[in-house]
C-alpha cells in the first residue's frame, strides 16, 4: 500500500507518468483494494468494465481505461472446413470467417481474431505466441484460459461453448458440437497434409470439453464450427474462486464388487484437505435410486477443488467439467462410473453392474466423461454399457456437508 501512495505523491511532482507494481499490495490505498495486472500497472474495481477493472492513476497511455483481455468464441455458423484451402490460404480464409463473425456479432466483439486451425505445418500456438497474446474470455465474460502453456497443459477454465452472439452450444446435438482444428495440445497434426483442400477426415474438438478434448480427440468429416481467438491483449483474465460445496473426480479407479459402500469409501479416503469436517459421497446411481437423491442442494454454489464455480451437477447443468482430482490436477483417466443416463434417473441392474457388485464381462454399467460439461459428463455417447470388468473408470465425489 505504501508504495502506491508514495509513488503517486512523487509522480505528481515530476514528469514521470507510469508507476509499475509487483504485487497487489502495491496497488492498495486506504479502503480501496487495487490489483497489480500482468503488465505491472495498477487497476481498481469498476463494474462497468468488461473484466471489472479500470487502470488507476499513473498507468501511462491507458490511465483511466478499462483493463482489456481477448475474446475467444466458437462460430455460430458451421462450415465445410475442407474448402478453406481452395485458394491455397486456409489460415487466411479461416481468419476472415472469424473476423467477420466478430464484426457482425450482436453486440460486435472488438479486436483482431485468428482461427484455431493448423495448416502448412503452422499451428495456432505459433500464431498466438507471435502476437504475445494471453488472457481469453468467452463473450459471456467467463474466463476460458490464460496462456498458451495452459492450453497445451489442458488447463481450460470454462469450455468454448459460447458463440459470438452469446448463444451457448453446450446442449447442441452431437453432430453440431464438432469444431475443425487439425490441432492437438502439442500443435499441428499430421492429418493436415492436405491443408484443408480435400474431403478427407480432419482432427476436431468438441465445444463442451475441457482438457485436450476441446481441440482434439475426434476424427470428423463434413460440417464443423471454428474457434476464434483475439490477439490484441496480454493481460491475465480474472479467474473466480469462491467457497462452496466441492465436487471432484476420485484419484483412483472404483474397483467394483463391494457395492456403493466401496465407492463412498473411495471418496472419503480421497477427500481434499479443506480445513473442515467436510464429508463426501459418490455421485453415482444405484438400482431404483438416482445419484441426485443422495444429496441435498447446498446453500453455497458447487465448485471444483480450486474454487471455480461448476454449475449444478445434481440437475446435470454443468458450466464446466468437474474434471479435477482432489490434488487440483486433472487425472490421467476421464471415464467415470455413473450408472444412469442422467443424475435424476435411477439405475437398473443392467446399468449399474448389479448394484456395483458384479465384476465380470457378462454385466454392464453406464459411464460418463469427466472432461465433458454437457450431458456426456454423466452418460457419454459411445461408451454406454461398458463391461463391469473395466478397471480404469473413476467416480465423481460430491460434498454432503
Amino acid at each position: 500500500m505504501a508504495r502506491w501512495i508514495v509513488a503517486i505523491a512523487i509522480l505528481a511532482g515530476c514528469e514521470k507518468s507510469v508507476f509499475n507494481c509487483d504485487v497487489d499490495d502495491d496497488c492498495t490505498v486506504g479502503s480501496m483494494t487495487g490489483t497489480c495486472q500482468s503488465d505491472h500497472l495498477c487497476s481498481v474495481p469498476d463494474a462497468s468494465c468488461m473484466v471489472g477493472q479500470r487502470y488507476g492513476p499513473y498507468s501511462g497511455d491507458v490511465t483511466g481505461q478499462c483493463v482489456q483481455v481477448n475474446y475467444m468464441f466458437v462460430t455460430s455458423k458451421m462450415i465445410d472446413p475442407t474448402q478453406l484451402g481452395a485458394n491455397n490460404d486456409a489460415l487466411g480464409a479461416a481468419d476472415d470467417i472469424c473476423n467477420t463473425a466478430a464484426q457482425m456479432a450482436t453486440p460486435p466483439l472488438p479486436g483482431h481474431f485468428i482461427a484455431w486451425i493448423s495448416s502448412n505445418g503452422t499451428s495456432p500456438f505459433d500464431r498466438l505466441d507471435s502476437h504475445a497474446a494471453r488472457g481469453w474470455i468467452r463473450p459471456d465474460k467467463l474466463p476460458f484460459v490464460d496462456t498458451t502453456r495452459d492450453l497445451s497443459n489442458g488447463n481450460i477454465l470454462y469450455p468454448p461453448r459460447i458463440d459470438e452472439n452469446l448463444v451457448d452450444h453446450g446442449s447442441d446435438p452431437l453432430a453440431m458440437s464438432f469444431v475443425a482444428t487439425g490441432t492437438d495440445e502439442n500443435g499441428a497434426l499430421p492429418n493436415n497434409d492436405t491443408n484443408w483442400t480435400t474431403a478427407s477426415a480432419y482432427a476436431a474438438g468438441r465445444v463442451t470439453f475441457g482438457r485436450q478434448g476441446w481441440t482434439s480427440g475426434s476424427n470428423r468429416n463434413g460440417m464443423a464450427r471454428l474457434y476464434c481467438f483475439g490477439t490484441d491483449h496480454h493481460i491475465a483474465p480474472l479467474i473466480p474462486s469462491v467457497a462452496g460445496s466441492i465436487a471432484f473426480v476420485s484419484s483412483k479407479p472404483f474397483m467394483l464388487g463391494g457395492g456403493i459402500a466401496d465407492a463412498d469409501k473411495l471418496c472419503h479416503d480421497d477427500a481434499p484437505t479443506t480445513g473442515s469436517s467436510a464429508k463426501f459421497l459418490a455421485f453415482i446411481a444405484t438400482t431404483g435410486a438416482t445419484a441426485a437423491a443422495r444429496f441435498t442442494e447446498p446453500s453455497a454454489p458447487w465448485v471444483r477443488v480450486d474454487g471455480l464455480p461448476l454449475g449444478d451437477p445434481l440437475t446435470g447443468q454443468l458450466a464446466t467439467p468437474i474434471s479435477l482430482g482432489p490434488d487440483r490436477q486433472p487425472g490421467s483417466q476421464t471415464h467415470v462410473w455413473t450408472g444412469a443416463a442422467d443424475p435424476s434417473t435411477p439405475a437398473t441392474a443392467a446399468s449399474d453392474c448389479s448394484g456395483w457388485t458384479m465384476t465380470g464381462s457378462g454385466s454392464s454399467g453406464l459411464q460418463g466423461l469427466a472432461n465433458d460439461s454437457g450431458a456426456g459428463f454423466f452418460d457419454a455417447q459411445g461408451i454406454t454399457g461398458q463391461m463391469c470388468n473395466a478397471v480404469m473408470a473413476h467416480v465423481y465425489c460430491l460434498q454432503t456437508q
